[in-house]
């Protein structure tokens, strides 16, 4: 019998038991074949069944990776929505995602143990939403800070290989900085909400294990992403909704009747970002700490998603305008991506209305809208 044929039956049984005792509970025994791969590098994925998680999930399998999708299902929103994106994964790519918390260290501990170590972790569970953070600071601060400390200390402790790290930080921490296009070395010490300074936190507490742990690590600051399976609080699926049940939109300005403007992001171009991420690491022979924008370089006001809404859902939309204060939003949106360019070679190749048509050909099948 082969040493590799031993030691997965030795997995195989631990992890048979401790289903039996409560253990490690929701974990399918497939977990064992994903982590077990003598050729391909393997990468642990948090918030795998989250909207950036699953193409993340699909493009790592793709591209080779043996890949260990784990996710929380919280009710933030549908968890229907979340259940299946974790359908499409095990379709896809024959997959289960994992039903576990980040903070469990015990859970944590033997899924390393379990898999040998990771060689590379793409974090991006994460509580999201800008206005949520307003109205729920703990919520934000417990999910996204303790959390991913309490996860940090784990993978640090227990993962028997060197820790490479890919987290999702945000263009949230730049806050209320009014330069633009944003740029990496920029300010982000002026936070328009708690999500923005979860996320600046989460770059200082990276930086601290760095310097502590040795370990490598590269933040991307995503700038509002959108696409198909996205989340159904975002601007992009909001809209669509209200135009399938013709509902009114209401488009917010500011009080020189100005609309908001951002630098919208098909999700594809970001988890090719991802992507070219573990490859800088897995390249890099020393020890690595950046942060990169991820974006288009574009900035894009609302009524421009809307009216390309408009043309693939074959519908009108209703709209009204109303004036308002940011309350934690900030009024514009604009990566720089010479940085991520040049060290990445990212590349945004999806303009915004090739991937609002993706989105609403996905959009209508997906809610049975196709006439």
């Amino acid at each position: 019998m082969s040493v590799f044929r031993i030691v997965f039956l030795f997995a195989f049984a631990g992890l048979y038991l401790s289903q039996i005792f409560g253990l490690y509970p929701s974990v399918p025994a497939s977990v064992a074949t994903g982590c077990f791969s003598a050729e391909n590098p393997s990468v642990l994925v948090t918030g795998a069944a989250g909207f950036i998680g699953m193409h993340t999930m699909i493009k790592l399998h793709e591209h080779g990776f043996a890949v260990i999708g784990l996710d929380l299902f919280t009710d933030y929103y549908s968890v229907k929505l979340k259940r299946d994106r974790a359908k499409l994964i095990l379709e896809r790519t024959g997959i289960r995602v994992l039903h576990l918390d980040i903070a469990n260290t015990n859970q944590i501990k033997h899924l390393c143990e379990l898999c040998r170590g990771f060689d590379f972790i793409v974090h991006l569970a994460a509580q999201p939403g800008v206005r949520f953070s307003v109205e729920y600071p703990e919520e934000a601060v417990e999910a996204n800070i303790s959390k991913f400390m309490s996860f940090l200390k784990t993978v640090v402790n227990f993962n028997s290989k060197r820790v490479r790290l890919v987290y999702a930080s945000s263009s949230s921490v730049y806050g209320m900085n009014h330069k633009t296009p944003f740029e990496e070395e920029d300010k982000t010490d002026m936070p328009a909400a708690i999500y923005g300074a979860t996320k600046k936190a989460n770059e200082l507490m990276v930086y601290a294990f760095h310097h502590l742990y040795n370990i490598s690590a590269i933040g991307l600051r995503f700038f509002t992403v959108y696409g198909p399976w996205g989340r159904p609080d975002m601007a992009v699926y909001t809209f669509a909704m209200k135009i399938a049940k013709k509902q009114r939109i209401t488009v917010n300005v500011n009080r020189d009747f100005m609309e908001f403007k951002r630098d919208f992001t098909f999700v594809y171009d970001i988890t090719n970002g991802i992507l070219s991420s573990i490859r800088y690491l897995n390249t890099s022979h020393q020890k690595v700490y950046e942060v990169f924008n991820l974006g288009t370089s574009n900035q894009h006001p609302v009524s421009d998603i809307i009216q390309s809404l408009e043309r693939f859902l074959n519908e009108e939309a209703l709209t009204q305008k109303q004036i308002v204060e940011a309350n934690g939003d900030v009024y514009a949106t604009h990566a720089s991506l010479d940085k991520s360019k040049r060290m990445l070679n990212y590349s945004n190749n999806y303009q915004l209305t090739e991937g609002i048509r993706i989105f609403a050909e996905w959009f209508k099948s997906y809610h049975r809208l196709i006439r």
